[in-house]
């Protein structure tokens, strides 16, 4: 069932059907369904369907933020057919004639850069064996992305119309410092859609199977 302005359609799969909850609520739709890792699910009292010890584990952080500063406001930017229905129209009947314009792409400036630029190979202990191979190793696992672009990237900076944007994102990508495990997140900080898709297929509270970590 997807209900879509106030009306409720049913759509039917001859195969199969994909349903994807995120990060967070994916491997508890699995494991509520009964695949996932045995020894969990048998603690949690669900009947293993298909044995995968990998639903629910290997949780990286991800981090970002987001820097949004003024710029030249001569310089066309991707605001301008958000911000003007005009320039929005001429956009659309471009890519339609010749599949250029506007539509046809994302333009900005992307780089990667070293965790290993940033963390001192001293500040590793011995400990930290693995972690030190993947930062300061041939692979150089571990990075900070940069992307730059022209216009505001941010959900909750209000712009005004008169003012052009650039942003530069910072995201930290494959991080091993914070590494676990979501199985034990009680279902009830899932959305809501989430809860009743479960309890309409008969599981009841989900967050009752799970105990918090």
């Amino acid at each position: 069932m997807l209900p879509a302005s106030g009306n409720e359609y049913h759509a039917k799969a001859s195969e199969e059907v994909i349903i994807s909850a995120g990060s967070v609520a994916s491997p508890q739709l699995l494991g509520t369904s009964g695949i996932g890792n045995p020894a969990v699910l048998e603690a949690a009292k669900i009947s293993v369907r298909v044995a995968n010890i990998n639903v629910g584990e290997h949780v990286q952080d991800h981090m970002m933020t987001a820097t949004i500063s003024e710029f030249e406001p001569s310089i066309p930017t991707q605001d301008d057919p958000r911000t003007n229905p005009n320039l929005a129209a001429a956009a659309d009947e471009q890519y339609v004639a010749s599949q250029s314009g506007p539509r046809t792409g994302l333009p900005g400036l992307f780089y990667y850069l070293s965790l290993s630029y940033f963390i001192p190979a001293d500040e590793l202990t011995p400990a930290n064996a693995l972690r030190f191979r993947r930062l300061f190793g041939t692979q150089r696992l571990g990075s900070v992305e940069y992307i730059f672009d022209l216009g505001n990237w941010s959900p909750f900076y209000m712009a005004e119309l008169v003012k052009k944007y650039a942003t530069l994102l910072q995201i930290l990508q494959y991080v091993d410092f914070v590494h676990d495990n979501i199985w034990y997140l009680p279902l009830r900080k899932a959305p809501s859609i989430m809860r009743g898709l479960l309890e309409s297929e008969g599981v009841g509270d989900p967050s009752e199977k799970f105990s918090s970590a």
